[in-house]
């Protein structure tokens, strides 16, 4: 592009403020490059802020070219408005105007990865990993449906409130590179460079078909940016950095940094490999490699630990728990949380709990100090203590035995799923939404302790390992908010490393093996296990509704004992209770079935039926694992099943 249609562009970019396009007023230019341009823009219908982004060729409306551009723009449009994965960029609507084409979009405020890394230099490599897995489920699904991004660069990772990266401008680069030069050239300007050099494959630069793996060397270029602060290959010229990555090998990040492991420069060698079929066969590979040299919270290396320096630590002072209630409901929240609209997973990060507003285990109990020195007591004083405990239990004794007798001949039938929790049981908290009330009353169980059968038909899909990239089944999974998986191979490790609650992270089965549809009633079927003493919730999420929205059911096992359903708006993303109950005795692995047949769901634990409830809000949707903050749990045996017929 010559200077004077720079200057040209740029203009007619600058002067689109306050604009209407379709549904939407443009507010303010916030990024520009290339042949478009990036703006806030105020939705009318729905009443929304939006990201507008503008394409301006360099052709006129009424010729050939222009027309064969908006055929592509069109049919880019409606191929990416395809891909619905929480870590790909949606599309609320494009179209065309005045010789102008947009796409309308979802607003991200928290900007991209190329605003982190300029405000932070580098990255540790647990941050890096969590956003390569995310980027790599977007890219995996994205090639699961025949789509390569040709561009990626961090300045096309958004951030959500969220937590979660959100891959942008898929179509944009593909509309350019499968066509002529002269098309090219009309829409970019003579001259201009197609593409990002830093960020191109040796394949692309040699003007050589590409495939998926194009992408994956993005991808290990994005990695050592993460982590070292710059590209591997700097040149002065766009033509310098194009040799340098066609006949050099990228730098060794262990000797930059020596706290880079060498195992890194491995992974980074292997995505940037000159061939193509040297590299990783896809990205969830790549980040299942980076995800299993990650060293896990608080670990130090060796020569960390040698250079660690010494820390005495002064004597704690506190109350021993005995002297401190422990809080089982928190005091009320006095803010709302408004959850995002831009986020499409089942659960909003920051604004929408698992168990309806606050985890039951959101309070712990203080550190118990250390010993102060002991006073002795008086003889008469312990006589009259030991007195005073042997009334106590005889008393109690005597209450026990009253109240036993007094219950004989009450206890419910065996078909019975409806009796009564007693209000003055531990109910969990379950506000709509934070500082609000329930819009409805949630239906109030108890389970039975008869034994039945799930009801299940024939089974439509199963993985030991659920879950990306643990599954090998071929289910296409979406991980949600940072979560870290681990695969054990007889289960999934499942860790949230959010440490407050409410904040829920979850791995989301998105589409059946072979692209297959999820079917609209179905029993769903997981075993789930707390691990190192977690006292977070867990469950299920079903009914998920997939691209932007924001609707799901969910099933969470709460750890006081009890558990409860929600169902989220799918608009706003706020959580209603529609049923509670009490779980009878103590398990420490819980086999959970949720069936969902119509606008009745059944659920299940340990094969006991645990309550039933009915809802209408969402027909369909798909299904995954949900977990809140500071939790981990072992995740297997995950199925999904027809119903069982009549």
């Amino acid at each position: 592009m010559n200077t004077s249609q720079g200057e040209a562009m740029s203009n007619n970019f600058d002067n689109l403020n306050g604009k209407t396009l379709g549904t939407c007023i443009l507010e303010n230019l916030i990024g520009q490059g290339g042949m478009g341009a990036v703006y806030l823009a105020r939705q009318i219908r729905p009443s929304r802020h939006v990201a507008v982004k503008v394409l301006l060729s360099n052709v006129t409306t009424n010729s050939s070219l222009y027309k064969e551009f908006l055929v592509r723009f069109r049919h880019e449009a409606d191929v990416v408005a395809r891909l619905e994965q929480i870590n790909i960029m949606a599309i609320y609507e494009y179209g065309e105007q005045d010789g102008i084409a947009y796409l309308v979009m979802p607003y991200f405020p928290g900007g991209s990865l190329r605003d982190l890394l300029a405000r932070n230099s580098a990255l540790s490599l647990q941050e890096a990993a969590t956003f390569i897995d995310q980027a790599a489920a977007a890219l995996d699904f994205a090639h699961a449906h025949g789509v390569i991004h040709r561009d990626l660069k961090p300045g096309n990772f958004l951030l959500s409130s969220d937590g979660r990266l959100v891959l942008a401008d898929f179509g944009i680069a593909r509309m350019l590179w499968d066509s002529d030069s002269t098309f090219r050239a009309a829409l970019t300007g003579t001259g201009a460079f197609l593409g990002t050099p830093e960020y191109m494959a040796p394949e692309m630069l040699n003007g050589e078909p590409i495939d998926h793996r194009a992408d994956i060397y993005a991808l290990g270029i994005v990695l050592f940016q993460m982590l070292s602060g710059q590209v591997p290959f700097r040149g002065n010229t766009p033509f310098a950095v194009a040799t340098k990555h066609l006949q050099e090998p990228p730098p060794s990040l262990h000797q930059i940094n020596p706290a880079i492991l060498p195992a890194v420069d491995s992974i980074i060698q292997k995505a940037l490999a000159k061939k193509r079929e040297d590299r990783y066969v896809s990205a969830g590979a790549m980040a299942q490699a980076l995800r299993n040299i990650v060293p896990p919270p608080g670990y130090l290396s060796e020569t960390q630990q040698r250079n660690a320096p010494t820390v005495i630590s002064p004597p704690r002072v506190g109350l021993p728990p005995s002297a401190v209630a422990r809080q089982e409901t928190p005091p009320p929240v006095s803010q709302t949380v408004y959850a995002s609209s831009d986020t499409s997973a089942p659960t909003r990060a920051s604004s929408n709990p698992s168990s309806g507003g606050f985890s039951n285990s959101g309070f712990s109990q203080p550190i118990t100090p250390y010993p102060a020195p002991v006073n002795r007591l008086q003889p008469w004083l312990i006589f009259i203590g030991l007195l005073l405990v042997l009334i106590l239990v005889i008393g109690g004794v005597l209450v026990g035995l009253q109240l036993n007798k007094g219950t004989i001949g009450t206890t419910p039938s065996t078909g019975s799923t409806t009796t009564a929790i007693p209000s003055t049981g531990a109910q969990p908290t379950s506000p709509s939404k934070l500082g609000s009330t329930p819009t409805s009353q949630p239906t109030t169980q108890s389970t039975t302790t008869q034994q039945t059968s799930v009801p299940k038909g024939s089974q439509l899909y199963s993985s030991t390992d659920p879950g990306r990239p643990c599954d090998s089944n071929g289910g296409h999974w979406a991980n949600y908010n940072s979560v870290m998986l681990t695969c054990q191979g007889t289960g999934t490790q499942i860790t949230n490393p959010h440490p407050q609650s409410p904040n829920l992270v979850g791995t989301l089965l998105t589409s059946l093996p072979n692209n297959g549809a999820f079917p609209s009633n179905y029993v769903i079927e997981a075993q789930l296990q707390p691990l190192n003493g977690s006292q977070a919730d867990y469950g299920i999420y079903f009914r998920n509704q997939l691209g932007n929205q924001e609707g799901v059911y969910t099933f969470f096992i709460h750890s006081n004992g009890t558990w409860s359903t929600y169902v989220y708006d799918n608009t706003t993303g706020a959580p209603t209770e529609i049923a509670r109950g009490r779980l009878s005795g103590a398990f420490g692995t819980a086999t959970v079935d949720v069936v969902a047949a119509g606008s009745t769901f059944t659920f299940y634990v340990n094969g006991q039926l645990v309550g039933k409830t009915n809802d209408g809000t969402y027909p369909s949707g798909t299904v995954g694992i949900a977990l809140d903050a500071g939790g981990t749990i072992l995740a297997s045996n995950f199925a999904l099943y027809s119903l069982a017929t009549q």
